[in-house]
């Protein structure tokens, strides 16, 4: 029988064309910083597959207009999940359906009680807000998950509208949320100025690497990002 992994990290990724392996770095700079680990499971959760699949075959139907059908092609990559994944749609249970199936499958894999700490970046830092949004809904606070990391977070722009933005509440006593930003990242914001309970619940973490345009992509190289996420993590191991 297989030993019980002491801990895990879920990683669940944004949007782009790079979403299969986009978890791939971080992981290895978490494990480069982790004496133990070979003792805590790492976890990407991809959502992805049939709404792209759906995207691709979209627009394999849009007409040949050369350079304007790539633009088009580009656009849907960027920002086709955001527009497609909302509200109560299909597209969003499916995908909260999918992150209720990936952590009971960690669970499986990990000893009782033992931490898990969840990461999203860009759109999947939206989603995994609202994946515990929802949850706390309905009563449950799920105490085993320890913390949150966001990057390259746009909430900003997903609650721009809002009359009063409320972020989640804390799964236990010492749940915390680290959310690291870039101001040359402009999907990117603090999440601190949204409102006192935000300032009450998150540590947001400026970092500097990259230009402007790429510094959306730079997160998981940036010393700063992983190197504070295995020093909080290393204080539930």
């Amino acid at each position: 029988m297989t030993a019980k992994k002491s801990a895990a990290f879920i990683m669940i990724h944004g949007q782009g064309t790079n979403k299969e392996f986009s978890h791939v770095e971080l992981f290895d700079n978490l494990k480069s910083e982790l004496d133990n680990s070979d003792d805590i499971l790492f976890h990407p959760i991809k959502y992805y597959s049939d709404i792209q699949e759906r995207q691709y075959d979209l627009m394999d139907r849009m007409p040949k207009f050369g350079w304007l059908r790539k633009l088009r092609s580009k656009l849907v990559n960027a920002f086709g999940d955001s527009a497609t994944i909302k509200g109560s749609n299909q597209n969003y249970k499916d995908v909260m359906q999918i992150f209720r199936k990936n952590i009971i499958d960690v669970r499986s894999k990990i000893a009782p009680n033992a931490p898990i700490f969840i990461m999203g970046h860009s759109l999947g830092a939206v989603l995994l807000s609202n994946f515990l949004w929802d949850m706390q809904q309905v009563g449950i606070y799920d105490s085993q998950i320890k913390g949150i990391f966001t990057t390259g977070n746009p909430s900003y722009i997903f609650n721009s509208g809002l009359k009063r933005i409320v972020p989640i509440q804390k799964t236990q006593r010492h749940f915390f949320w680290i959310n690291f930003w870039n101001k040359k990242d402009v999907i990117s914001s603090p999440l601190r100025p949204f409102s006192r309970e935000y300032r009450d619940l998150v540590v947001d973490v400026r970092v500097k690497k990259g230009f402007p345009i790429f510094a959306h992509g730079k997160y998981d190289s940036d010393k700063k990002v992983y190197k504070r996420i295995a020093a909080k993590m290393k204080l539930f191991l």
